[in-house]
């Protein structure tokens, strides 16, 4: 009997060596698996390069839980809208944000939340500087009528009101 205890015990032990202390929550890591559950909704741009923007100048990024979304904007006084998809990934000290607008261009940029995920901000480098926009979660927002923006379409070089690089 003294001979089978040891391995009886061994035997008893052996699972517990082969369990996992992982329960498939990442807390540092919203929405985890390139999916951010924070991410959906409608958001309002709210500051440019550390200036607070209105008028005209806001726009609006519309996120869908499906990976596409809706880019408001305005050219001049015109109001249009572009769909997009985005995608995600993490990193153990960064997030990044990737979107493909339908007119072929796409961007991609580090963000970041605020402490209760109302304030997102974005952060990419263009011509040498870094920029930063921060948009604001909101329930709603009031949108004209909006022009669809052709994939052929192109915005003057001259204009400010656009939320990213290659845009």
């Amino acid at each position: 009997m003294k001979k089978f205890l040891p391995l009886l015990l061994i035997l008893a032990l052996v699972p517990a060596l082969f369990t996992s202390c992982d329960d498939g929550y990442y807390p540092y890591y919203p929405g985890y698996d390139d999916y951010d559950n924070y991410l959906p909704g409608q958001w309002e741009l709210i500051s440019a390069d550390g200036v607070p923007v209105s008028g005209y100048k806001v726009n609006y990024l519309d996120f869908y839980k499906n990976g596409t979304g809706i880019y408001y904007y305005y050219d001049r006084t015109v109001p249009y809208e572009m769909d997009f998809t985005w995608s995600v990934s993490f990193d153990y000290n960064s997030s990044v944000l990737y979107i493909n607008y339908a007119d072929g261009s796409y961007v991609s940029m580090d963000y970041w939340y605020n402490s209760n995920y109302t304030r997102l901000y974005t952060s990419w480098y263009s011509g040498g500087y870094k920029h930063t926009y921060v948009y604001q979660l909101v329930q709603a927002f009031s949108w004209g009528a909006p022009a669809k923006a052709a994939a052929a379409d192109s915005l003057p070089a001259d204009f400010v009101n656009t939320p990213f690089p290659g845009k």
